[in-house]
């Protein structure tokens, strides 16, 4: 489907350029302008569905990460001040949805305000991002 959008963008284009190109030697600028328009109208006509459909029907890409931490909780908001919603063993995997800035836990001496935000059970949580790693820990 996409060599025959392709073979006749070209054909269209091929007839379009001859086209033009008469017109100009022909002197009349006027036809000329009319080509040209008419050539980017098609071309445009064309290639807006197939972008359309890329960027709206791609799905979200997901990375997966590894739990080097014991036995973190699962949060869910990223803040150490919302509810726990499960835990986690080290080395169970998750699939990342995003990083997200949050609140800095409390207690150690953690660098960022980075969380990952993830899928558990069917539901959007999070886990601070120092605990985990797109390496698996060593069990």
């Amino acid at each position: 489907m996409k060599s025959l959008l392709i073979s006749a963008v070209i054909k269209i284009a091929i007839k379009t350029g001859i086209r033009y190109f008469l017109a100009k030697s022909k002197r009349s600028e006027k036809k000329a302008s009319k080509w040209k328009s008419g050539c980017l109208l098609i071309v445009i006509i064309l290639f807006i569905p197939s972008f359309i459909s890329i960027v709206f029907n791609s799905e979200p890409r997901t990375v997966s990460y590894y739990v080097t931490s014991p036995n973190p909780y699962v949060r869910a908001c990223p803040s150490t001040a919302c509810s726990d919603i499960g835990g986690l063993v080290r080395g169970d995997r998750i699939q990342v949805l995003g990083r997200v800035v949050g609140e800095k836990p409390e207690g150690k001496d953690y660098s960022s305000h980075t969380w990952v935000k993830f899928k558990y059970n069917d539901t959007v949580a999070y886990i601070y991002s120092s605990l985990v790693s797109t390496k698996k820990p060593n069990q």
